[in-house]
């Protein structure tokens, strides 16, 4: 029946097309005016259309373990649409004429790239079924609600009429699914002879997979009408609507019972475009032909002579004078106006002289003793790094910190193997326990002590972690405690998500204890550079561009006065745009990190080209000296050593530090470095949720309260100060929330020089 309707609504759509498509045929007339300017038939712009679904499906959906009945039972389900699904488009378009056949009329191509997303509900019962000591048999309702996201790419062909205002368009919809959420509830749907702890038992609500395939192809068209916004016609408002019309089952994991199983899904979308249309480019008729004058024929036995030219009457014509080869008001500059280091203190310099110095440093990985899992589920999320059993040998800790120069914003590659870091460590210490306990948010995931397969949601999520220890790193059972810890946090969105946790806690403090390692430091003074470049172009600016490099150079003087091939230079930085710069930043001393240190100039470029194709540059070099590690060895030069140090306990809004086993063992570590001529810089931040002022207050209270913790000399202490909010990492995630609340402390420590 629901094939039948379909194909109906399929006949009567295709039936109004054709009459719309004959009625303009017959009443289009030319409506430009002499003075309308001309536009151009290409188009660009973005679209938003709100779609309705229309589902045509045949299957059973499931095959249901019943793991609350005696025996094994597989019960087919047979589902039925519950409600009149709806869903969203949105995206951009670009449209290119192929074809003008005068008229009004034209034939074009369309694209158009978006986003789809549309959910649905599906209702169905299994036959009675008597459980336990229920006095008589009840069915189970099944509600199941996928939710799919989807990249979506549209090639059309479009028949433009009405004076090209009308838009007749059919082409294809590729949509490649980019999320799948699905739910599904199990429950009585009544409660008349069901016994309170049958129905505990049997409702549950959990998610699940429809195996949504990554592509779904699509036929489809539509009809668009352009209004005009703007008097020149530039700006238009485009009614749309369109028909969808599935060519592929939406979903994998269904059953039939044997007999071929199906699931499309056909939409009717409508909506607006809001569209540009450029101006056409003028049109320059040909250059008048040059007529060839006249000559006199010569007398016979008359030497060869110039005969007069007989008069050409011809229309005086007012030439305009030859243009000037330098026309200063006209021309392409470009100028660097002035370059600016800005030092650590905040202070500037003009044309600044670079010093650069190496210095040994250390520095560590901070272990978040915290997995995060998704809404409503137990499964470890993929972010987290596993391993195959085989693969255990060969993994050692040290090897994901061992870099040149570390970047703090790597700090979450280490935590990401927190698993087979934690499954290495239990190797090491076989004595050593792990207490693994898993937590549930208060917004959604309990609600009248519902549990989810007949355990606790907390407790499943702790499970799957000690499952993974024990399975691919041999951890025996006995040595981890899985446990639920109930329900913690708030309703709140993003303390929810912090919420979704095991914490994880060590009999011994060396499982957790952060990654140290020693590197070489870089330092630039100043680190910064600010650069104003001016840009000029009365014919219109094309693109710029600005670039830092340093040529390689050898050491002699006859090398230095060779230009440098484009294999000789090391590029620091560049930028690209359309639109002329005010101001360019860049901080020198983290471009720098990954090139050997040099003595040879940093030269500042910035080129630009105007829409004419005329093209212009300006450089400035900035002199740079620099100080290895080894010239510092071999003069016996004062030398000082960096340690760095993290302290990452503190709670959402809280600048009370956790102090524990681990935090006393660092703190430790730290004080032994203050030794006479120390120096310590204790620098705190904040995460992004709050407002800016509170935020730069709470990374200022924190930095305070280390350093009341680590008790230092005031004499020491070169500064305490809070950076605010951090976007060292993502503030999306959970963890990464985690990790911009912390505290930086830097410890130079001399080095006593040798006698």
């Amino acid at each position: 029946m629901m094939k039948s309707n379909n194909y109906r609504r399929y006949f009567v759509f295709v039936t109004a097309l054709l009459l719309v498509f004959r009625a303009t045929l017959s009443a289009q007339q030319p409506q430009k005016t002499p003075t309308e300017p001309a536009r151009s038939l290409m188009r660009l712009g973005f679209w938003g259309h709100g779609s309705a679904q229309q589902h045509s499906s045949r299957f059973l959906w499931l095959r249901d373990k019943q793991e609350f009945t005696d025996q094994e039972l597989l019960r087919p389900l047979s589902l039925g649409l519950a409600s009149n699904p709806v869903g969203w488009n949105a995206g951009v378009v670009a449209e290119f004429p192929l074809a003008d056949f005068g008229n009004g009329a034209s034939l074009g191509m369309a694209a158009r790239v978006g986003v789809s997303a549309f959910s649905a509900t599906f209702l169905g019962r299994s036959e009675p079924t008597r459980i336990g000591r229920m006095d008589t048999p009840e069915p189970i309702e099944y509600t199941i609600a996928p939710n799919l996201l989807a990249l979506t790419a549209e090639p059309l062909l479009s028949l433009r009429l009405a004076d090209n205002r009308l838009s007749i368009m059919a082409g294809a919809q590729i949509s490649r699914i980019i999320r799948e959420r699905t739910t599904i509830q199990r429950g009585f749907p009544t409660t008349s002879s069901v016994l309170p702890e049958i129905r505990a038992q049997i409702e549950a609500s959990e998610a699940a997979s429809i195996g949504a395939p990554p592509i779904v192809p699509s036929i489809m068209g539509g009809l668009s009408w352009e209004i005009p916004l703007t008097a020149n016609g530039a700006l238009l408002l485009v009614p749309e609507v369109f028909y969808v019309i599935g060519l592929q089952n939406i979903a994998n994991n269904l059953d039939n019972g044997g007999a071929a199983a199906s699931w499309r899904v056909n939409a009717l979308r409508a909506g607006l475009s809001l569209k540009f249309a450029p101006e056409k480019p003028p049109f320059l008729p040909p250059p008048p032909p040059v007529l060839p004058q006249p000559e006199a024929p010569l007398a016979k036995n008359e030497p060869t002579k110039a005969a007069p030219t007989p008069a050409i009457k011809r229309t005086p014509q007012k030439t305009a004078p030859p243009p000037s080869p330098k026309n200063e008001t006209s021309s392409l500059r470009v100028s660097i106006a002035s370059v600016v280091g800005v030092k650590r203190n905040g202070q500037g310099m003009d044309y600044p002289a670079i010093s650069a110095e190496e210095f040994l440093a250390s520095s560590s990985r901070y272990l978040l003793p915290y997995i995060f899992f998704d809404e409503q589920s137990a499964a470890i999320p993929q972010r987290y790094v596993r391993l195959r059993q085989s693969e255990t040998p060969n993994f050692l800790p040290e090897n994901l910190v061992k870099t040149a120069s570390p970047r703090t914003d790597h700090e979450l590659d280490v935590y990401y193997q927190l698993l087979n870091i934690i499954g290495f460590r239990l190797r090491q210490y076989p004595f050593a326990r792990l207490t693994l306990t898993g937590f549930n948010d208060a917004n959604a995931e309990i609600t009248d002590g519902k549990m989810i397969a007949g355990k606790p949601l907390g407790l499943q999520r702790a499970e799957r972690i000690k499952e993974y220890l024990q399975t691919v790193w041999d951890i025996p059972a006995s040595r981890i405690l899985a446990r639920s810890g109930g329900t913690r946090g708030t309703a709140d969105a993003v303390d929810a998500a912090e919420s979704r946790m095991v914490e994880m806690q060590a009999s011994q403090a060396e499982i957790f204890e952060e990654l140290r390692y020693d590197y070489i430091l870089r330092q630039l003074e100043p680190p910064v550079v600010e650069i104003q470049p001016e840009i000029i172009a009365p014919k219109g600016l094309a693109a710029w561009s600005a670039t830092i490099t340093q040529d390689i150079r050898s050491g002699n003087s006859a090398a230095r006065t060779t230009a440098a091939t484009p294999q000789q230079k090391n590029l620091f930085a560049e930028y690209l745009g359309k639109v002329a710069p005010t101001t360019l930043s860049s901080n020198l001393e983290r471009a720098t990190a990954a090139f050997p240190l040099r003595d040879d100039d940093l030269t500042i470029t910035v080129s630009a080209a105007d829409k004419e194709r005329n093209s212009s540059q300006a450089s400035v070099k900035l002199p740079i000296k620099t100080l290895r590690l080894e010239t510092k060895r071999q003069m016996n030069l004062p030398d000082v050593r960096v340690g760095t140090y993290w302290v990452f306990c503190f709670d959402l809004n809280s600048k009370q530090i956790l102090v524990d086993e681990r935090i006393r063992r660092v703190v430790q570590s730290l004080k032994k470095n203050i030794t006479p001529g120390a120096e310590l810089s204790i620098t705190g931040y904040a995460d992004t949720r709050g407002n800016v002022q509170s935020n730069r207050r709470l990374s200022d209270e924190r930095a305070e309260a280390v350093s009341e913790l680590i008790n230092a000399p005031s004499s020491r202490v070169a500064s305490i100060e809070g950076k605010g909010e951090s976007v060292f990492y993502d503030n999306d995630l959970p963890e990464g929330r985690f990790y911009n609340r912390f505290v930086r402390v830097d410890v130079r420590t001399p080095i006593v020089l040798k006698r």
